[in-house]
């Protein structure tokens, strides 16, 4: 984690209710490299109501801050800020929008989110983030944040079977 964050490149602001609706359709689009969309147990349409119903939580208190860029006059990306009860800050949900990808709201909203803890006094910042998601742990480490783990997740599903009479 950086000693202190740097200023954000765009302007973010407190999610509003009427961004709802576009925060909910990047969610759905913006986790395809997550575990969920590589497990053949849950179809994509699955995966991504996981991640709608994710951050509509968020938006409804289960993230203390859910901030937000616009791009092109709408809603373009989000960042969701919890604080733990070990008064440590986590990064929860990031999401862009795909036509608003590679435009640096990513380096806005991580800096957004720094300066969001900073001034709650929390100087301890965590992200979790996919291993195969490259582009992500860039964003993290340009903004000063360095791999403390790395954690394997494996998922076996049981098989069930049709019982007749």
């Amino acid at each position: 984690m950086a000693d202190a964050p740097l200023e954000p490149v765009r302007k973010a602001r407190i999610w509003k209710d009427s961004d709802l609706p576009a925060l909910q359709q990047i969610a759905s689009d913006a986790y395809q490299d997550s575990r969920f969309y590589y497990d053949s147990n849950f179809s994509r349409e699955q995966a991504s109501e996981l991640y709608r119903h994710w951050i509509t939580k968020s938006c409804q208190g289960y993230a203390d801050a859910v901030f937000v860029i616009d791009h092109n006059d709408r809603p373009s990306a989000f960042i969701t800020c919890h604080i733990e009860p070990d008064a440590k800050g986590r990064i929860g949900l990031v999401g862009v929008s795909p036509d608003a990808r590679s435009t640096g709201l990513g380096i806005s909203l991580v800096r957004t989110a720094q300066n969001y803890f900073y001034d709650k006094g929390i100087h301890e910042i965590n992200v979790v983030t996919q291993g195969r998601n490259i582009a992500a742990q860039r964003l993290y480490q340009l903004n000063g944040f360095k791999t403390s783990s790395v954690t394997l997740w494996f998922h076996r599903w049981k098989e069930i079977t049709k019982q007749t009479e």
